[in-house]
């Protein structure tokens, strides 16, 4: 990833694959997760005060209307690559209509996360 330190929020309201996730990012010194919400809400409040360079977002939050909240995301932070993650296959065409990354969290892994910054970064 040629040294860059890439930051993360995410929001998820699994605790179970919260904890998961912050497991496999301990010891990793490219991607760093700065902090973690359970609601959008506090996800938001967090993307705003943090400024992360990446925001994985559950789909299925239940506080999420529609796909606004992609746009609003956007324009907090136009910088920020966001990732869907889900449980649901049928939501990847929606979220990737919107021209967002999409990972189901049954085939998670950093190398994954990794080749979403590669091609969206061009790193």
């Amino acid at each position: 990833m040629g040294g860059h330190v890439y930051r993360i929020v995410m929001i998820d309201a699994s605790p179970l694959f919260l904890s998961w996730v912050e497991g496999l990012f301990k010891g990793i010194q490219d991607l760093i997760l700065m902090a973690t919400a359970d609601t959008y809400a506090q996800g938001f409040h967090l993307v705003g005060e943090l400024r992360p360079d990446l925001v994985m977002i559950d789909g299925g939050l239940s506080d999420l209307f529609g796909v606004k909240w992609i746009q609003d995301l956007n324009k907090l932070l136009p910088s920020a690559v966001i990732v869907v993650t889900s449980n649901d296959p049928e939501l990847e065409a929606v979220i990737l209509a919107q021209g967002t990354r999409f990972l189901l969290k049954t085939s998670f892994s950093l190398n994954r996360l990794r080749g979403i910054l590669h091609d969206s970064r061009g790193v």
